[in-house]
């Protein structure tokens, strides 16, 4: 996985256990009381079926738990007082700022705003191409590809486990075919850009 190197400044990624649930409303809280941090919950975008019409939703990709980043001196500790809040991810020598794959993985997901959006992907020579968007970012974390639902399985290291998760991907042609610079009220993130997407939205789009 290839990303931007870490700025150095006075600031750290840590990692929020909260109520299942909760994550949006515990992420809107923090932006709220402590505007000094940036916080998301993680997400995604899902392809979904129903009665024969194909449609994009929301999805929270890592139930329980929000990302954050904050002051590096900040008291975290603070956080505990809200009501969705469970505890703070510490390591053994009870250091939140995150490190490792914990790290890469959090700075993928700030990268994306917080929305694993849909990637882009090309066929050449029998061979399916990434292109762009997340799954791009992820290339060498991708375990298999499913040409059928167009989406592809990525392993994730987070909190000292793999994670498998399963993104989804458009072929370039019909991305572009959704190009609609005249209706931005309504879009989706496909790849790096906005397209305009004519299905059916089951939740609405997260702040």
């Amino acid at each position: 996985m290839q990303l931007n190197p870490t700025p150095i400044c006075n600031k750290a990624y840590g990692c929020i256990n909260v109520k299942v649930g909760s994550e949006m409303n515990a992420s809107k809280m923090i932006r709220s009381i402590f505007p000094e941090v940036e916080v998301h919950a993680v997400m995604k975008i899902k392809h979904r079926r129903s009665n024969g019409v194909r449609f994009y939703s929301y999805e929270v990709m890592v139930p329980g738990y929000i990302l954050f980043y904050a002051p590096m001196d900040m008291q975290v500790s603070k956080f505990l007082a809200l009501t969705p809040v469970n505890s703070i991810l510490k390591y053994d020598d009870l250091d939140w700022h995150l490190r490792g794959d914990d790290l890469l993985f959090t700075e993928w997901v700030f990268q994306n705003k917080g929305i694993i959006g849909i990637s882009v992907a090309l066929m050449e020579n029998d061979e399916i191409k990434i292109i762009d968007g997340p799954l791009k970012q992820m290339e060498g974390k991708i375990v298999r590809i499913n040409k059928r639902s167009r989406s592809a399985q990525v392993m994730l290291g987070f909190k000292q486990h793999e994670y498998y998760v399963w993104l989804p991907f458009e072929w370039m042609e019909k991305a572009a075919e959704r190009d609609c610079e005249a209706c931005p009220q309504i879009d989706i993130t496909i790849g790096t850009r906005n397209y305009f997407d004519m299905g059916i939205y089951t939740y609405p789009k997260p702040c």
